[in-house]
């Protein structure tokens, strides 16, 4: 990871079209889309520059300084994307985040705290489960710890405004430098038809207890990330059929590796990856 996190200083400080004295782009064809997200980070990052608290929340699972990759060819091109995107959005919040995505795997204490916290709330985090596999209109319930900014699905509700990212075309890079703009979050509830009192209940549950996401995933499993950095992260998986169970060692198209699965129920199981 140093490597790339060094290669994405590089980049951010000399440009696109400096061609000579930096090393190549790691994935080519992402170069020009992946160019492009810079005034978003630099916009979101400026704003909290120099805040240790701040960055860490900014770039957990799903929030604003986090890339979702979504059309990557394989493991390996969406892996080497999300740690350079980390490096750049370090860069642009005058944060180094190497010791802090490093620290993430911190032996099995580390495991442990993790696991207790999310299992001694898995009766809660079932019932929020339940009500958000009902409501089939959202993909991706997030938010990061700052008051009054969250995400559902691609709208982010941040600073004040409320903007949705449309996937870049040739990578699904979410966000992306294409922004929709809208009036608030309500209104993006009723283009959804999502009732304002189901999400408000489904939101005041992952604030409480202090989760970062709820995402939704093509074969109908649903992750509830607790927290996490770039390709890391720790959360439960609940499946829907035996056959997407989690296995250690498995690699994901969106740059991730289960590097700890454990059934805690029957198609419950708790995770983390790297």
């Amino acid at each position: 990871m140093k490597f790339f996190l060094t290669l994405a200083l590089v980049i951010h400080c000399t440009g696109i079209g400096v061609a000579q004295n930096r090393p190549s782009f790691p994935v080519p064809r992402a170069e020009q889309e992946f160019v492009a997200l810079f005034p978003h980070v630099e916009g979101y990052g400026g704003a909290i520059r120099n805040d240790q608290k701040a960055f860490t929340l900014a770039v957990l699972p799903f929030a604003p300084l986090d890339l979702q990759i979504t059309k990557a060819q394989n493991y390996e091109e969406a892996n080497v994307l999300r740690n350079f995107y980390l490096g750049i959005a370090g860069a642009a919040s005058g944060i180094d985040p190497t010791a802090l995505a490093n620290s993430f795997h911190c032996g099995k204490t580390c495991i442990e705290y993790r696991r207790s916290d999310v299992v001694g709330k898995l009766a809660r985090i079932a019932e929020l489960v339940d009500e958000f596999d009902a409501a089939r209109q959202v993909e991706i319930l997030a938010q990061w710890g700052i008051k009054d900014e969250y995400r559902v699905n691609n709208v982010f509700h941040m600073m004040g405004q409320t903007n949705e990212s449309l996937p870049s075309p040739l990578m699904g890079f979410v966000p992306s430098d294409k922004w929709r703009k809208l009036a608030s979050p309500e209104k993006y509830l009723e283009e959804i038809k999502l009732p304002q009192a189901k999400f408000d209940a489904m939101l005041t549950k992952v604030k409480e207890m202090s989760l970062a996401a709820v995402v939704r995933d093509s074969q109908g499993n649903i992750r509830v990330v607790r927290v996490g950095i770039s390709d890391n992260e720790a959360g439960l998986l609940f499946v829907k059929t035996p056959a997407n169970k989690p296995k250690k060692g498995q690699k994901m198209l969106d740059g991730r590796e289960f590097v700890y699965v454990e059934e805690i129920k029957p198609n419950i199981f708790y995770y983390e990856t790297s």
